[in-house]
């Protein structure tokens, strides 16, 4: 649907309706053309990306065979910052606190937990695994004096009930355009 909206006319309800959303790119594909990825999505009127799916979300090992390719966090890291220095506001997906000190060395906007695939081995992750792993990662941001909006996984709902800053930002895939209460209901 995002690749629909862009390659509409200005104005066109599908344009229309992702304005103030963040694009998600793999950030460390090597045949990402940062120059022209900005213009098309500056011309639909985004002015967020995020590296989401984040090369991070990944094991170690996969970690390393990915940048032995130019394509690990490095890149990640630099295509992002590519981006910001186009003049698009960043929103950072960041799985682990050991990773918080390079990605706030960007001053994102706000970043996002996007636990780690092992996390999600025997389905999705506890709330309270989420919440103690954002824990670690809250500190390890502040520890670097990163100060922009946190963005936790999971439901909205959970937001709710335990008084997060700010509701999870990603939630189980649903239908575009559409409202995550409307799926609840209507998945009973």
């Amino acid at each position: 649907m995002l690749l629909d909206a862009l390659t509409q006319p200005a104005g066109h309800p599908r344009t229309t309706a992702i304005k103030d959303k963040a694009a998600g790119l793999f950030m460390a594909d090597c045949f990402l053309h940062v120059e022209r990825t900005a213009e098309i999505l500056r011309a639909a009127g985004i002015e967020w990306v995020c590296n989401l799916p984040t090369v991070g979300q990944h094991d170690r090992a996969f970690q390393h065979v990915l940048s032995q390719v130019n394509m690990g966090v490095d890149r990640e890291l630099a295509v992002c910052d590519a981006f910001r220095t186009r003049g698009f506001r960043l929103l950072v997906a960041v799985s682990e606190a050991e990773a918080a000190p390079r990605w706030a060395r960007l001053d994102p906007e706000a970043i996002a937990h996007v636990p780690g695939l092992a996390a999600f081995r025997t389905g999705r992750p506890a709330l309270s695994q989420r919440r103690a792993a954002e824990a670690e990662l809250r500190a390890a941001l502040a520890a670097k004096g990163w100060k922009g909006l946190f963005l936790p996984y999971g439901n909205p709902e959970e937001g709710a009930a335990v008084k997060d800053e700010a509701g999870p930002c990603l939630c189980p895939p649903y239908p575009w355009p559409g409202t995550w209460g409307a799926q609840e209901t209507a998945a009973g």
